[in-house]
């Protein structure tokens, strides 16, 4: 029975978000105002930390372009996937004469007096797209870290601070959810019941100048509240009804998504369907040619008889 239209969809465990990443890093110099006003460095005066702004301080500065350093001033004009470096002065001041006015200095790597403090920022954004696997609460990204999904802030060793916004995922069931992998005909094979085959199976069977697939009926089950039907594939599902066609669209499909070996088992089934049915009509067609040679032999005995 040829049917005009299906949609055979596939559920797809994996799924892709934006996320937006901050990396923050100083170089310190420490150095100490001396008699004549020139600077000498401090034992222990070079040292390194990151900075964290958290999920809405990394927010803010994806949204602005502008950073804030934590004495004062700022940058602006920040470019996306793009590192800038800037000096800043932290503490004391120094002027274009290179005299230096110290002051007092602490942090957890120690503390000074009269002193000029420096600091070497660079300052990363950058963004992408991360995978995700809802059930099982899991984002990753393409550094490979592993987050947790329902947290939206991570910590990458390569691009820093991460956030991300899962109102934009659709958390209970949605047709998003499903990639199309075929729309067209398709042809609807039912199998003779037999003695040693009480049940009857029911194909579907697709053959264009791209696609070839068979794929049995299971049972009648609903993709997100659309009656399909199930493959004998745990993730492959029909979808026939005129009614509920258009619910499914076609979107690129996530390399993630693809299971080769459950394509290629569908072309065995389509393989194993096409020889059955030539060995059958093969048969048929013997059965048939030797019921002509009978009848042949009869119909010349009939006339001697006569």
């Amino acid at each position: 029975m040829e049917i005009p239209r299906i949609k055979l969809i596939q559920k797809a465990d994996t799924r892709t978000i934006p996320f937006k990443s901050c990396l923050i890093s100083v170089d310190y110099l420490v150095t100490k105002c001396a008699t004549f006003d020139d600077a000498q460095v401090v034992e222990d005066g070079f040292f390194s930390e990151i900075l964290f702004l958290g999920n809405s301080g990394c927010t803010e500065l994806h949204r602005t372009a502008i950073f804030h350093f934590p004495s004062g001033g700022i940058i602006t004009e920040l470019m996306m996937n793009h590192t800038t470096f800037a000096t800043h002065t932290v503490a004391g001041n120094i002027d274009k004469n290179g005299d230096c006015l110290g002051t007092s200095y602490a942090s957890d790597k120690g503390s000074w007096r009269n002193v000029v403090v420096q600091g070497n920022y660079k300052i990363q954004l950058s963004e992408g797209i991360a995978s995700i696997i809802s059930k099982d609460d899991l984002l990753i990204l393409p550094t490979g870290t592993r987050m947790k999904l329902s947290e939206m802030y991570g910590i990458d060793s390569y691009k820093g601070e991460t956030v991300w916004n899962n109102n934009i995922i659709h958390q209970n069931c949605d047709t998003h959810n499903f990639d199309v992998l075929y729309d067209g005909p398709a042809t609807l094979m039912t199998s003779e019941s037999t003695p040693e085959d009480v049940l009857q199976t029911h194909k579907f069977l697709v053959e264009t100048e791209n696609i070839v697939f068979a794929l049995k009926q299971k049972r009648r089950t609903f993709a997100c509240e659309v009656p399909v039907i199930q493959t004998e594939h745990p993730q492959l599902f029909i979808l026939k009804d005129n009614a509920f066609i258009h619910h499914f669209s076609i979107n690129n499909i996530s390399p993630q998504n693809t299971d080769l070996m459950a394509y290629v088992n569908t072309k065995f089934v389509y393989i194993e369907n096409f020889l059955k049915n030539t060995i059958t009509s093969l048969y048929n067609e013997l059965i048939r040619k030797q019921c002509e040679i009978e009848r042949t032999q009869l119909l010349f005995k009939l006339s001697l008889a006569t």
